[in-house]
């Protein structure tokens, strides 16, 4: 169904405001695609472990094997994320690539929503994408599966609404929907929530649909399984442990806004328009949107979760919005209410926008670059790890966020110490193989930042990282090899 909204003050608002945010959308992803760093640690273990992919190594290793490097991401996740450093080789700016036109194909993916219902549907769209990605700010642009989540919910939401007004089996829009959600579900275990408000309203007029996208997602899903590149039971032995982590109050109050704002938006502008011009299966549209919603506050609020869990419902809410928006018809209310929506939330994201941007060390990247690669050149053929200090955290940690350099160097990577913290905080201890390959100089050298010691980093979670036990036998067997500005290179001597 195309309906044209029509044009007034309110939407000539809401126009300016899509190519502002438009624009400072893309500036924000040629940025971050120059940098030479990253926002937060967690990206190198991600571009480490989809580089060793091409190497022939596994993503997974057993939960009790010395390899302290597997997370509960999906196989689906390296995998976007290697097939640049396939093509262009590998290098900080070529991990980047798939991270940042995630965002951009999201944004595309939002004007093709709103191209249904004209210009002004157009300007919702994007202002509505722009403004919310940039409010979730650096987690869609940066080296992780939300974007990559919210690609796939907005194919599956387009493919919906060119299938919106047959009956037949629509077998192509049928099976992109159940690629999309076994990808999805592959990626992040509870994607499919996201998901379910789209396949609904896809499978209301012809519930034979199911079988073959069914079909499809499992496929999607499981054929990641097939490679020993991918060791399913490995995979699953991590998620025992994991579900155990509790959910806090802490973690509502950190995501709220986003939650009101997704939760919010489609609502109120429902409620201006009318919610008696919701009729059949839109109805159970928008209801099965806001269950998701809610249900999404159970792994959002667990340590480790966040705003970025709300990402991938963007597209449903925009498609909803429109909708509404439709609905009203003529009447001013809901785009004026919209409007002042759209005003806020991009208030808002500029001013995230703005703490983005401060983030940014240039001049101090390229240092630590360049440091770390003058340690490679200078030790050729030698193992080399990057290891932590401490003991707090707020200090040099962010300096871990490059050891993925050496890794696509050639050197190892058995030691990841954001999963060796999770294990921490599960009462997990470090299994005595790892120390024992430590102490035999299975990797020489070990760069941590400089003047702290060695893995005596406190965690997030208020709990030092390594024991004593480990960081005793680190100490007997390696000495302080050389120093730099930003790093200690510690030499091991079995």
């Amino acid at each position: 169904m195309t309906t044209r909204l029509p044009r007034d003050a309110a939407s000539r608002v809401l126009l300016g405001l899509a190519a502002f945010a438009a624009v400072n959308l893309l500036a924000v992803v040629v940025a971050y695609a120059l940098y030479p760093g990253y926002l937060e640690h967690g990206e190198a273990a991600i571009s480490a472990t989809a580089y060793r992919l091409l190497q022939g190594h596994p993503a997974y290793y057993a939960f009790d094997a010395p390899e302290r490097i597997s997370n509960v991401y999906g196989p689906w996740t390296y995998l976007w994320h290697a097939w640049p450093l396939a093509l262009f080789g590998a290098s900080l700016a070529s991990s980047k690539i798939a991270g940042v036109l995630a965002p951009v194909l999201v944004l595309a993916g939002a004007w093709m929503i709103g191209r249904r219902h004209g210009r002004l549907g157009e300007a919702v769209a994007v202002a509505l994408a722009a403004g919310l990605i940039l409010f979730h700010l650096g987690f869609p642009i940066t080296i992780r599966p939300d974007s990559l989540l919210t690609a796939l919910v907005t194919l599956a939401v387009l493919a919906a609404l060119r299938a919106e007004a047959r009956t037949d089996m629509a077998w192509g829009e049928t099976l992109v929907i159940g690629v999309a959600g076994g990808i999805a579900v592959n990626v992040k275990i509870h994607a499919g929530l996201y998901l379910a408000p789209a396949v609904l309203f896809h499978l209301v007029p012809n519930w034979r649909r199911l079988a073959p996208m069914a079909v499809a997602g499992l496929a999607a899903l499981a054929v990641p399984f097939l490679s020993p590149l991918f060791p399913l039971a490995d995979y699953l032995s991590w998620f025992g442990p994991m579900s155990g982590k509790e959910n806090t109050w802490n973690g509502f109050r950190v995501l709220w806004m986003k939650f009101a704002f997704y939760l919010g938006i489609p609502l109120v502008v429902w409620g201006l328009a009318g919610f008696s011009a919701l009729r059949g299966r839109l109805r159970l549209y928008l209801a099965a949107y806001v269950g998701c919603v809610l249900l999404v506050l159970f792994p959002a609020t667990k340590f480790g979760g966040s705003h970025h869990y709300y990402l991938p419902f963007l597209p449903i809410l925009i498609d909803l919005t429109l909708r509404a928006l439709s609905a009203a018809g003529e009447r001013v209310l809901a785009r004026r209410a919209l409007a002042v929506v759209a005003v806020l939330l991009l208030f808002m994201a500029a001013q995230t926008e703005k703490r983005f941007f401060k983030t940014l060390e240039w001049n101090e990247s390229r240092e630590v670059t360049a440091e770390i690669e003058g340690v490679l050149r200078a030790h050729p053929g030698e193992s080399i790890q990057m290891g932590v200090g401490g003991p707090r955290a707020d200090q040099k940690f962010y300096l871990y966020s490059w050891r993925n350099l050496p890794v696509f160097a050639g050197s190892p990577y058995t030691l990841d110490t954001g999963i060796v913290m999770e294990m921490t905080k599960l009462g997990v201890a470090m299994p005595a193989e790892t120390v024992r390959r430590m102490a035999a100089c299975e990797t020489r050298l070990w760069l941590t930042p400089h003047g702290e010691a060695p893995f005596s980093l406190i965690g997030y979670y208020d709990q030092t990282v390594y024991d004593d036990s480990f960081r005793r036998t680190f100490a007997a067997h390696h000495h302080l090899d050389s120093s730099g500005r930003y790093f200690d290179v510690w030499r091991c001597a079995a």
